[in-house]
């Protein structure tokens, strides 16, 4: 669940979260 959201958080940090969660 939590990487859903992380998910739709990352497209608008577009660098932030996508390689943060990326990696787990």
């Amino acid at each position: 669940v939590i990487c859903f959201l992380a998910s739709d958080e990352a497209k608008d940090m577009r660098g932030a979260a996508v390689p943060v969660y990326g990696n787990v």
